[in-house]
């Protein structure tokens, strides 16, 4: 293989990286519209209808989320203040 063609090899790969990111980022930021609990449940729901492996990537962001946002509920260093004032 000549030097141009693995170039342009690692090229083509990188900009299939590239656009596959976007894509899901996009994707992400699609299913961050349905940020409350209720509306994430009702997606589930719904793609319990599909086949696991056509809804894997979405099954993932939404885990993904619901674990970002839970993480952000949590006490800093996992003290919680039990009365108001302290």
């Amino acid at each position: 293989m000549s030097m141009a063609s693995r170039v342009f090899s690692w090229r083509c790969r990188r900009a299939v990286r590239v656009l596959e990111m976007r894509r899901r980022r996009e994707l992400e930021t699609d299913l961050g519209a349905h940020a409350t609990g209720r509306d994430r449940a009702d997606l589930l729901a719904l793609l319990d209808q599909y086949d696991d492996a056509q809804t894997a990537e979405v099954r993932d962001i939404l885990m993904r989320q619901q674990v970002r946002e839970e993480r952000r509920r949590r006490p800093v260093a996992g003290f919680a203040v039990t009365r108001p004032g302290w």
